[in-house]
């Protein structure tokens, strides 16, 4: 699948290719300029550059700016006017390469959404030291074409994939079918009771959205002040679900994916909620099977006894060799989340290897390996393990 990323680049002088149409307020007076590669069949289509003059060129390459200083000096925002003074840009990188800055985006840029882009002269002469170089900011509007053609991104799959959730759940996977639009998620998501009445506020608002670097991948999670007890906000509204009750969660088709399409279709998850979960959950309850043996690929699995984090199974789960080293395989997870399973890529060698295990990972609840994520304040919390992981460990033997 094709996608349309962008960059904004400053550049030291014109090419023909990229900078048709450069005028002289490029050249060594320290001018500077917008172009626009508006082509939408072009590779570098939603491309933006800021033609520099020499003098402007270097006292970038000395001032060595920090995060905070790009920002203030090349800046990207979402929209077409300028933004507030505290609104958080585009996520991003800068980077000198060539003779060149480049602001490369986190995400995909969304054809058909604005971007408001300045270059603030007054901040780079700050940072250079040069006050000589201070001149009024520039500004210009992005726009990345749209690609035309139907739309077809679908939701995939929404984790926990079980359909009794405990009343203290603490986050909810939403997976597309390909990357998606910033910015909508909490107009499109609503989580409706069993008469189909809005559960009020019943997610944490993160303004820049949970996405994984794919942009297939959105977190959810429900307001942990609100599960937390002892919290104003649980005094004051309690949990968002209640044990007993039915639940749905939409997904709105009219959500657009990064090529600015709606949704083939709505998506929906119903679920019930059975009783809080406040007990951390333990290895010691993990059975442990094994077809491993020298020169062949068996397999290996642990069962859990209760769903856990779907994301953090993906990561926080290993295969070690007794030299440390990660034994490369492939991961499944299975049965509603309760289920690990592990394929190396070879056949094993005959040794001592260990299953190792993030003590970060949790469950629906957010209750990790060491401890409990609802702690009562009335109670006196218990030590907490510091262990950064559990190892399990697993004999590989001749066959």
């Amino acid at each position: 699948m094709r996608r349309h990323m962008w960059t904004v680049h400053v550049l030291a002088a014109c090419t023909v290719a990229f900078l048709a149409g450069c005028g002289a307020s490029g050249d060594a007076s320290g001018g500077a300029h917008f172009v626009l590669d508006e082509d939408a069949t072009s590779p570098g289509a939603g491309t933006v550059g800021v033609v520099l003059g020499a003098s402007l060129l270097r006292a970038l390459e000395r001032a060595d700016p920090d995060d905070v200083d790009w920002q203030n000096i090349l800046s990207v925002h979402t929209g077409t006017e300028e933004p507030a003074p505290d609104a958080p840009g585009v996520l991003g990188r800068w980077t000198i390469e060539s003779g060149r800055l480049r602001f490369t985006p986190r995400f995909a840029a969304v054809p058909g959404q604005p971007y408001y882009v300045r270059f603030d002269r007054e901040a780079l002469a700050a940072v250079a030291r040069e006050p000589s170089l201070t001149a009024p900011p520039m500004d210009t509007v992005l726009l990345v074409p749209r690609d035309n053609r139907g739309g077809g991104t679908r939701v995939a799959r929404i984790y926990p994939t079980t359909s009794v959730l405990p009343e203290n759940v603490l986050r909810m996977y939403v997976h597309f079918t390909a990357p998606m639009s910033m910015g909508e998620a909490y107009v499109r998501l609503r989580l409706l009771d069993e008469r189909g009445r809005d559960v009020e506020d019943p997610f944490l608002i993160v303004p820049q959205e949970l996405w994984d670097p794919e942009r297939q991948r959105l977190t959810i999670l429900f307001d942990p002040g609100r599960i937390k007890r002892g919290l104003l906000p649980n005094e004051e509204s309690g949990t968002p679900l209640h044990e007993g009750g039915k639940y749905t969660l939409v997904v709105d088709a009219a959500w657009r994916d990064a090529h600015g399409d709606s949704l083939a279709a709505s998506h929906v998850k119903r679920f019930t909620v059975g009783p809080a979960d406040r007990t951390a959950p333990s290895t010691k309850a993990w059975a442990l099977t094994s077809s491993a043996a020298a020169g062949t690929q068996g397999g290996v699995t642990i069962v859990f006894g209760e769903p856990l984090d779907r994301a953090l199974l993906e990561r926080l789960i290993t295969v070690q060799a007794a030299d440390g080293n990660v034994v490369a395989g492939t991961v499944a997870v299975t049965d509603e989340e309760t289920r690990w399973s592990f394929t190396p890529e070879v056949p094993w060698t005959a040794g001592d290897y260990a299953v190792l295990v993030g003590t970060d990972l949790e469950d629906l609840a957010g209750n990790n390996l060491r401890g409990v994520f609802d702690v009562d304040r009335n109670q006196p919390a218990p030590p907490a393990p510091t262990a950064q992981h559990v190892r399990i460990p697993l004999i590989v033997r001749e066959r």
